[in-house]
């Protein structure tokens, strides 16, 4: 099968120009040593959790909106309810090493909220965490979805799930930051 030259009008040829001009003046515009220096901080952060699994949760709920505190509650919840259902329900009473803990962001508050999160298991819960995780997601957000696949590359999850805090500052980053106060290192 011999494939022809794609040939363009000449109308097609100024759109794409355009096209490319925009995406360079964006990536100018958020790009530059600070922006690159905040991508590398946040990645080296993550990746030093040593973080296992790579984890979406979905909230899809029933009427459109869901707050930051809400999804800050719910996280916190299903990360309680993780380390019993893992371990015992003195959980809280474990070295930090033997519980699990995540760092991550939530992303887009004000329409389809999600959260992007790094979570680190201790080996011997591996092979129950995604069940577990997903069994208490259901629970509380039965319109919801949980993804979770273990990670391969720390680096290319944490530049994936920083992607909108490295691009440009913003005052409420912080507010979009999760993390589990099990997971300092």
């Amino acid at each position: 099968m011999r494939l022809e030259p794609l040939t363009l009008s000449d109308q097609e040829w100024i759109d794409l120009a355009d096209a490319q001009r925009a995406k360079t003046l964006v990536l100018r515009r958020t790009g530059g040593p600070a922006a690159r220096q905040r991508k590398q901080g946040w990645i080296d952060t993550i990746v030093r959790t040593e973080a296992t699994h790579a984890v979406t949760l979905i909230w899809n709920p029933e009427n459109g909106w869901l707050g930051l505190e809400q999804a800050r509650a719910d996280i916190a919840r299903v990360h309680c309810r993780i380390d019993r259902a893992l371990t015992n329900k003195r959980f809280n009473k474990l070295p930090i090493a033997r519980r699990t803990g995540y760092v991550g962001f939530i992303e887009h508050p004000e329409t389809n909220t999600h959260a992007h999160l790094a979570w680190r298991v201790p080996v011997e819960h591996h092979a129950q965490f995604a069940s577990v995780l997903k069994g208490w997601w259901d629970d509380l957000h039965p319109y919801g979805d949980a993804r979770v696949d273990v990670i391969h590359d720390a680096a290319g999850w944490a530049s994936y799930i920083s992607k909108c805090q490295w691009r440009s500052p913003y005052a409420g980053d912080a507010a979009l930051l999760l993390a589990s106060h099990t997971i300092s290192r």
